[in-house]
């Protein structure tokens, strides 16, 4: 299983923004591509053109990350290159071509006679192509020197809070993640910070390997600081049980719920059944 990190989805989105806007223009005249920027009907194009291109973009990194869980590269590459190229290739492109002609036929174009299979459709066929390399490329590089990656980039954790970098060691000193109102909160011994940064489901494969574990759908504990658990009020439901010194008592206690799909692994940690 990988805890390949990739990068955010900033990221996702300038890339998607890039690829659209010249897939709008290339081929055409600098004349012409300037006075285009002068019609609204433009706009409305690359905003189409946009959503269609980040949907893909999204498709192909949840797909990758799925895949790096399931098929390795460096263990069966054969496999691996298999079920990318079905779901992370034939899948997206398959879906553009659909959406496209979808589209057409809203406009009342004739799909069959547009220009779009000529020029446009291989650009974005390549586009999709090159985004699959990159993950590749990404991913054997980061396996390929994970040892030195893990204890010089992320040994310990920087948080930008409010204009304010905290840096924090997670195992002794971040007791856990959580979600709450878009935001990720981080809640150390000493105080929580707030920030606008990764996901849940990006700190899981970052922080998995490093002694923590995700609980339920918005929250990841430092295992290291957890005593125990007990039975939930709800059906198939735990109630996090932390050593003792660590206060989460300004914390709502939803946050350290165990929830049905992370009983099993939770319980995996624990010889008995309950505290």
């Amino acid at each position: 299983m990988s805890n390949v990190q990739y990068r955010n989805s900033r990221f996702r989105v300038i890339i998607s923004l890039l690829a659209s806007v010249y897939i709008l223009i290339h081929g055409l005249k600098f004349d012409v591509i300037v006075q285009s920027f002068t019609i609204p009907a433009f706009y409305l194009a690359i905003l189409i053109s946009f959503s269609i291109t980040l949907l893909l973009v999204y498709l192909i990194h949840r797909v990758t990350i799925w895949l790096d869980k399931e098929h390795d590269w460096r263990k069966n590459y054969k496999e691996r290159l298999w079920w990318q190229f079905l779901f992370a290739f034939i899948l997206p492109s398959l879906i553009d071509l659909g959406l496209i002609s979808f589209h057409s036929m809203i406009m009342g174009i004739d799909f069959s006679e547009s220009p779009f299979l000529l020029y446009d459709y291989p650009m974005i066929v390549l586009f999709i192509l090159l985004i699959n390399m990159y993950y590749v490329i990404r991913y054997l590089f980061l396996t390929d020197s994970r040892k030195t990656y893990s204890k010089e980039k992320i040994e310990k954790l920087v948080i930008d809070y409010n204009g304010v970098y905290a840096e924090l060691i997670p195992e002794s000193e971040l007791i856990c993640f959580y979600r709450s109102n878009h935001l990720i909160r981080f809640v150390t011994i000493d105080r929580e910070y707030e920030t606008r940064g990764e996901s849940i489901s990006e700190l899981e494969q970052t922080f998995s390997s490093r002694g923590f574990m995700q609980i339920n759908r918005s929250t990841i504990i430092n295992m290291t600081f957890v005593k125990g658990y007990s039975s939930g009020q709800k059906r198939d439901t735990l109630n996090v049980i932390f050593k003792s010194g660590i206060d989460v008592s300004k914390i709502d206690p939803a946050v350290f719920i165990v929830t049905d799909k992370f009983l099993g692994s939770f319980k995996s940690r624990f010889k008995d059944e309950i505290v």
